[in-house]
C-alpha cells in the first residue's frame, strides 16, 4: 500500500500514486495537442508573412521600373541620386537606339536604350542607363551654333 498517499490538509482524500507518476512524467515536446497548434499557428505566420513580404518587393520592383522613362523630369530625377546635375536650366533628353551609328568615343560608353541628358549652358552630357540604374559617363559636350546669315537688302 506505499502507492496510496493521504493529504496532510485532506486526510480523507487518498491519492493513487501510481496514476500521479503516469501523469506526471515529462512529455517530448509536441505530445500534446495545444504544443502541436501552437508550432502549425507559428509555422503558418512565418510562411504567411513570407508570402506577403515577397508579394510587396514584387509590386515595388514593378512600380519603379514603370516610370515613364521619355520623361525629363523623372531622367533627372534619377540621375540626380547619383550625380549632382546643374539646376539653373533644363537639359535635353536624348535616348540612344543604334550605338553603332554614333562616332564621338564619349558616346562610343553608351549601349542601346541609354539616356543622354545635355545641358547646353553648362557644357556637359550626361549618359545614364536606366537597366542597371547607374550614371555610365559625364563628359563636356561642345555645341556648334550656326553662323549668323548675313542679310542685305536686295
Amino acid at each position: 500500500m506505499n502507492w496510496l498517499y493521504k493529504r496532510q490538509n485532506h486526510p480523507q482524500t487518498t491519492i493513487d500514486l501510481r496514476t500521479v507518476k503516469r501523469h506526471t512524467t515529462k512529455r517530448r515536446f509536441g505530445d500534446s495537442r495545444s504544443t502541436r497548434r501552437r508550432v502549425a499557428v507559428i509555422s503558418l505566420s512565418i510562411v504567411i508573412l513570407a508570402a506577403l513580404c515577397v508579394g510587396a518587393w514584387f509590386i515595388w520592383r514593378a512600380y519603379s521600373k514603370s516610370q515613364n522613362l521619355d520623361s525629363v523630369g523623372v531622367v533627372v530625377a534619377r540621375v540626380n541620386r547619383h550625380f549632382i546635375l546643374p539646376t539653373d536650366e533644363q537639359p535635353a533628353l536624348a535616348t540612344v537606339t543604334d550605338v553603332s551609328k554614333l562616332t564621338t568615343p564619349f558616346l562610343k560608353k553608351s549601349a542601346d536604350g541609354d539616356k543622354v541628358l545635355i545641358y547646353q549652358k553648362n557644357r556637359i552630357a550626361v549618359i545614364y542607363r536606366p537597366s542597371i540604374d547607374r550614371v555610365v559617363a559625364v563628359g563636356p559636350v561642345t555645341i556648334d551654333t550656326p553662323p549668323p546669315v548675313n542679310q542685305t537688302g536686295n
